[in-house]
């Protein structure tokens, strides 16, 4: 069943593998971003992104790394992160729900909703994929360490903040935690 989520939430990424920068992309991504050499790379763990404009005030250097080194290679490599990431949170989402009622409809859920096409057709929408992912490992692996779990979530805060919530509401959720 989660083999199902997750091939099906590719699938709805696939009509968003060749498109391109939309909205801010370029203004981030290709002007700011793909030009950065070391340093830059790394000066994105310590400041925000930009003063002003698209990504200002951002303290995102997971994503933001992510996204100035697969955005080198193409919008297409963006998409294709995006795809990889959407199936797994889908797949990872029926395997937590088990026990549950209709695990595979909530992962379905997941997948096929109208607002995953914003974050897998917007290439500056990786932060929202990438966070929902870690989020999700840091539930699916809690019970192999504190440490691991941790490390998942600070990844995942690092690339959005929205990865701490993820955790709450599977407790919420299940209650089992």
């Amino acid at each position: 069943d989660s083999w199902t989520a997750g091939l099906v939430a590719a699938g709805a990424a696939l009509p968003y593998l060749f498109g391109g920068y939309i909205w801010d992309d370029s203004s981030l991504i290709v002007d700011r971003l793909v030009g950065l050499d070391l340093v830059g790379l790394l000066e994105l763990w310590s400041t925000p992104v930009m003063a002003e404009g698209p990504g200002s005030a951002y303290f995102r250097p997971v994503a933001l790394t992510l996204l100035a080194l697969f955005g080198r290679i193409g919008p297409w490599a963006i998409h294709l992160l995006a795809l990889v990431l959407h199936g797994l949170s889908a797949a990872i989402i029926v395997r937590e729900c088990r026990g549950l009622r209709w695990p595979l409809l909530g992962g379905l859920v997941f997948a096929l909703h109208p607002l995953g096409s914003e974050v897998l057709g917007w290439c500056s929408a990786l932060p929202d994929a990438l966070a929902i992912c870690l989020g999700l490992l840091a539930v699916r692996f809690r019970t192999r360490g504190a440490l691991l779990t941790f490390g998942l979530l600070l990844l995942g805060g690092f690339s959005k903040e929205t990865a701490l919530l993820v955790p709450l509401m599977f407790a919420l959720g299940r209650g089992d935690w």
